[in-house]
Parts: structure tokens; sequence; C-alpha cells
């Protein structure tokens, strides 16, 4: 899965690109703007904005963050938690 015309808000772009290419399958986020972290949640480590051709604005995917656990949601569809070990790993949990 390839994301274009991707809007990123993120405190940890990084982190969020590495979860959602690793982890989701994602192999590119194209065209993305990393939009700041002001209107995030505390405990919200990333939101990607996909924008498909009609113009319209889709949350994709919002990446939460409590206590070094972070939660996956896609658009529609229940969390799922992950967590960054401190040997570098990253498990389903």
């Amino acid at each position: 899965m390839v994301l274009e015309n991707t809007f990123l808000i993120a405190a940890e772009s990084s982190k969020c690109r590495e979860i959602a290419e690793k982890l989701l399958g994602i192999e590119e986020i194209r065209s993305t703007k990393v939009l700041g972290v002001h209107d995030l949640p505390e405990n919200v480590l990333a939101t990607i904005y996909s924008r498909p051709s009609e113009g319209l604005v889709d949350v994709y995917l919002q990446i939460d963050r409590m206590e070094g656990v972070l939660g996956i949601r896609p658009l529609g569809k229940t969390n799922v938690y992950y967590e960054k070990r401190k040997n570098g790993d990253v498990v389903k949990l």
C-alpha cells in the first residue's frame, strides 16, 4: 500500500513513519506535509490524514501513546496495540 497526498500531524514523525511502514504494511508515505502538534490530545503520538482524490480528508490512523504502548487506530476499526521494547523490538500486544 502507498499513501499519497498525506498530511502527517506528529510529535515524532520518524516514529510514526516507522510504525506505519513496518507494522501496517504501508510501503511508502508520499507527499507528506508535517503539520505540527498543537491540535493533538496529550496521549496521541501522531495522526495521519490521507486526502483522497475527491478532496475529502479521511483519518487513516491515529497512534496513541500511553506508558510506552502505542495504540494504532485505523479508520473505523478497533485499536491495535503495539509496545516498543527496550531492545528496539516492536511487539503486538
